[in-house]
């Protein structure tokens, strides 16, 4: 028999008329049809996150200073409002304790004056009760320190009044801080 190309013969065998040799390579199996979901079937949430992860991930350092830089400015708005929020409520305060504090001090500062000259008063009421010619210089140079001490304190308590007052129009609209702040 004549040999045809490839070393075969014409009944399809080896040359020497035996089975044809093995392959080299496995034959590759039937592809299978992968399972496709249900047209009306919603794909899961950790399908679609992953989906999301995986188109954003050449992305990750830029999103991660977009939002490093977000937190940064929102923070730091929310500091400033904050803090001046929050001196502004000091300041008021600093008023109102402002004006408790001169409602409780104003009558003892009074009284403290108005101690002397009734003091006065009665070293003079005592002198009188004595009778004696030389102590009626004296009973009236008392009575004249008292009702000066009582003009002199009148005086100062109208002034603190004012000014007082003052302090705290200016310290309530804001105008100016209250005394003793820096």
């Amino acid at each position: 028999m004549p040999e045809q190309p490839n070393g075969q013969n014409g009944s399809g065998g080896h040359s020497n008329g035996g089975p044809p040799p093995a392959p080299t390579h496995a034959p590759e199996p039937a592809a299978r049809p992968q399972a496709q979901p249900p047209d009306d079937a919603k794909p899961t949430f950790g399908g679609r996150l992953s989906k999301f992860v995986d188109r954003i991930k050449p992305y990750r350092e830029l999103l991660a200073v977009i939002v490093a830089l977000s937190a940064a400015i929102s923070g730091g708005i929310s500091w400033a409002i904050t803090y001046f929020a929050t001196r502004a409520d000091i300041a008021q305060l600093e008023c109102k304790l402002l004006d408790q504090i001169e409602a409780k001090v104003g009558p003892v500062r009074t009284g403290v004056g108005m101690a002397q000259a009734r003091w006065r008063r009665a070293q003079a009421d005592h002198l009188l009760d004595q009778q004696s010619s030389e102590n009626r210089n004296l009973i009236r140079s008392l009575l004249k320190e008292a009702d000066e001490l009582q003009a002199e304190q009148e005086k100062r308590d109208i002034d603190a009044l004012k000014e007082f007052r003052t302090i705290v129009a200016r310290c309530m609209t804001g105008s100016s801080k209250p005394a003793g702040s820096p």
